[in-house]
């Protein structure tokens, strides 16, 4: 899998050894998409009851950028105020903090998985 570059607008999937963790993708791979490639995690789940799909099995996709980890990374927690800080000083690191959380939210990538509904019967 560490040498294979899929052709744009497809991908693979390879069984994944999920160890002790029940939490690990069953399965893995990559996929490209206008000539990105993204990390593609899936997991086999089955309807839960009192949908249309109980018992039926589907499987649930996560992508993330290849080459971008660090966006999904967890952002820092903001540095302690010092505790005299007058209220001007508190506004203009609000608005330093501000800045930076849309900075960081306007580098991930735009995806419409967000728009699948989980219940899709495949």
């Amino acid at each position: 899998m560490s040498n294979y570059e899929p052709k744009d607008m497809s991908g693979s999937l390879f069984k994944n050894d999920k160890g002790e963790n029940p939490a690990r993708p069953d399965y893995r791979g990559d996929i490209c998409i206008n000539g990105q490639v993204y990390k593609l995690a899936a997991w086999i789940k089955t309807g839960r009851d009192g949908t249309k799909l109980a018992g039926q099995k589907y499987m649930s996709l996560s992508v993330k950028p290849k080459d971008e980890q660090a966006a999904y990374a967890p952002a820092p927690a903001p540095a302690a105020a010092p505790a005299r800080m007058t209220q001007d000083q508190r506004d203009a690191m609000a608005i330093r903090e501000r800045a930076q959380q849309e900075r960081q939210a306007a580098a991930k990538p735009k995806t419409n998985f967000d728009d699948i509904d989980d219940d899709a019967p495949w």
